[in-house]
C-alpha cells in the first residue's frame, strides 16, 4: 500500500541522505534557490510502501486561479535502496503513480515531470497512459565510483586525459578552494555572463548562482575552485563550481583562459573537485550534463573521465484530468 505525505527539511535531509545515488535537483538547498528564483512554492514528498520509506520527490508548485495549478518535479523521485534495473523501473514509477494521485487530490492538474529513469518501451507507456506527452529533451550525464581508491580513480582516466593531467599538475600553478559566497563569485559571474554571450546559451542565471553560493547545510557545500599563474597571482587562468549534496557531488561550471588551456587548467581544476569529494566522504562524482551534439568540446572533454554514463528519458508534460486514473498495467499501488 503506496501513501505520500509532506515532510519538514529534517526529514528530509534523512531521507536525501540515505539514499542510494542523490542529484542536486533535488537537494533541499536547491530546491529552496530555485524557487525563490522562479517565484514557485517548493513542495517535498516521501513515498512509503506499507510504512517503509521507498522514495522522495522535490516538487515545484504555482496556483493559477480557477484552474487549480502547475506542478513540476525534477529528477524525481530518488529512490531510498540500491536495486537492480528492472525493479528500480518499476519502484520508479509506481513511486510517480503515488504522487500523480496526490497531485490530483491538491488539484494540480498541468504536470512537468523530469522522472530520473532511463529511456524504456515500458516507461514511456506509462507516462502516454496519463495522457503525457514526451518534449524529448534527454539527459546525458556521468558518474564517478569514489569508494574506490585513488590510484584506480586515476587509472580509470583515458590515457589522453590523463596525461593531460599530469602535464596540468607539473606547471608552476596555484589553486586555492572558495567555499560558500565570496567577493570571489561575483568575479566567477562576470567571467560567466562573457561566456554565455560569447558561446550564445543560457546556462545557469547569475541570481541562481547567488542563490547555490548562499546556500548551507552539513552536507551541503559550493565550493569555487581557482587557478592562478604561481608568478602571478592576479592572472586566473580557471575557474571551477562543485557542489556537494548528500553523499554526491556535481561539476556545475567551468571557465578556463586562453593561457589556462595551454596550461591543462580545465584538467587540473576537475581532478581536484573530484579528489576533495572523494575526501569528504561522498560516494559519488557526476560530471555534469553531456550534449555530444551542440557542445561536442566539453562533452568530449568529460567522456574522458571515463564515469559511468546514464541517460534520462526527459520531460513529459500534460493535463492530469480528474478522470484520468487509468494506471499502466503491472504499477499496482
Amino acid at each position: 500500500m503506496y501513501q505520500v505525505k509532506e515532510v519538514n527539511e529534517e526529514y528530509w535531509n534523512k531521507c536525501y541522505l540515505n539514499s542510494h545515488k542523490s542529484n542536486l535537483l533535488q537537494s533541499w538547498q536547491y530546491g529552496n534557490a530555485k524557487g525563490g528564483c522562479v517565484r514557485w512554492n517548493v513542495i517535498r514528498f516521501v513515498i512509503l510502501n506499507n510504512g517503509l520509506e521507498i522514495a522522495i520527490a522535490q516538487a515545484f508548485i504555482k496556483k493559477i486561479p480557477f484552474l487549480g495549478g502547475w506542478v513540476r518535479v525534477n529528477r524525481g523521485p530518488i529512490l531510498m535502496n540500491k536495486m537492480g534495473k528492472e525493479e528500480y523501473e518499476l519502484t520508479t514509477l509506481r513511486a510517480i503513480a503515488s504522487l500523480l494521485i496526490e497531485f490530483q487530490k491538491k488539484n494540480l492538474w498541468l504536470i512537468k515531470i523530469t522522472p530520473e529513469l532511463d529511456q524504456t518501451k515500458f516507461s514511456h507507456e506509462f507516462f502516454k497512459s496519463y495522457g503525457l506527452k514526451n518534449l524529448k529533451t534527454t539527459y546525458q550525464s556521468g558518474l564517478i565510483d569514489l569508494t574506490i581508491s585513488e590510484d584506480v580513480i586515476l587509472s580509470n582516466l583515458k590515457k589522453k586525459w590523463r596525461y593531460y593531467l599530469n602535464k596540468g599538475r607539473k606547471l608552476e600553478v596555484f589553486i586555492e578552494i572558495k567555499d560558500g559566497y565570496g567577493k570571489d563569485v561575483e568575479v566567477l559571474i562576470d567571467e560567466y555572463a562573457k561566456f554565455q554571450k560569447q558561446k550564445n546559451f543560457s546556462g545557469i542565471t547569475k541570481e541562481m548562482i547567488l542563490s547555490l553560493a548562499h546556500g548551507f547545510g552539513s552536507h551541503w557545500k559550493f565550493s569555487l575552485f581557482i587557478e592562478y599563474d604561481s608568478q602571478d597571482k592576479k592572472n586566473v587562468l580557471g575557474m571551477l563550481v562543485s557542489i556537494r549534496h548528500g553523499n554526491t557531488a556535481t561539476y556545475l561550471i567551468g571557465l578556463t583562459s586562453n593561457l589556462g588551456r595551454e596550461k591543462y587548467s580545465n584538467y587540473v581544476l576537475l581532478w581536484n573537485a573530484i579528489v576533495l569529494a572523494k575526501s569528504a566522504g561522498c560516494k559519488w562524482f557526476d560530471i555534469g550534463g553531456l550534449n555530444q551534439i551542440e557542445n561536442t568540446g566539453v562533452a568530449k572533454f568529460k567522456l574522458g573521465l571515463n564515469s559511468e554514463i546514464y541517460n534520462l528519458s526527459g520531460e513529459w508534460v500534460g493535463i492530469l484530468y480528474p478522470w484520468r486514473r487509468r494506471l499502466k498495467k503491472g504499477i499496482d499501488i
